[in-house]
């Protein structure tokens, strides 16, 4: 389950009312919120904070101790900095340098999981940045596009790709919901980003 919410505690009131109404509606629907396993990025079912990373050269990803891949490394070798790593919370995770992620923060605020943005973030008006959710029939891929708040009348705008561990979940009729099935034309690849990104 994807939730996005606010970085503000919703239970500072006393009558906790986000819980009771879902607590109401699964009793009533028989609807039991659900995680799944994720394959990309490899990821148990849990809760996991989005967090936007902006894109860093390869020597600035060596000190924070993410891994590169084999022909993004430097020719001459970088050392963690214990300080910078401990902060940044990527070590271990593997990184595109001169790409922007999404990390999936643990409740340590670690990076569970990595994913590289389909398009970079930006701001742009509201009215063209929406919220909308796509199953990718083809690359077998849940694709996310969200909004988020901006300046007046403006918006950010990101997307991101990710795949569960089941392959029957990567099915149009194993979900209910408000999103789109892409399907290819015959003989075609579909195009996940109709704008040409």
């Amino acid at each position: 389950m994807f939730a996005i919410a606010p970085l503000v505690n919703p239970f500072e009131r006393d009558d906790y009312p986000e819980t009771q109404t879902l607590e109401k509606a699964a009793l009533r629907e028989y609807l039991f919120p659900t995680t799944v396993e994720l394959s990309e990025p490899a990821l148990p079912p849990g809760a996991y904070v989005l967090a936007w990373m902006p894109a860093f050269k390869d020597r600035e990803l060596l000190e924070l101790g993410a891994l590169l891949p084999e022909n993004d490394m430097p020719k001459t070798p970088v050392e963690p900095d214990e300080i910078k790593m401990k902060r940044a919370g990527i070590a271990g995770r593997l990184i595109i340098p001169g790409k922007e992620h999404l990390l999936f923060l643990d409740e340590d605020g670690n990076a569970a999981g990595v994913v590289t943005l389909m398009d970079e973030l930006k701001l742009q008006p509201e009215k063209s940045a929406k919220h909308d959710l796509a199953l990718d029939l083809v690359k077998h891929r849940w694709i996310f596009r969200l909004k988020l708040p901006g300046k007046t009348n403006k918006a950010y705008w990101l997307g991101f790709a990710i795949r569960t561990a089941d392959n029957a979940a990567m099915s149009e009729g194993y979900w209910v919901g408000d999103f789109q099935p892409l399907r290819p034309a015959p003989g075609q690849a579909v195009d996940p980003w109709p704008t040409g990104k």
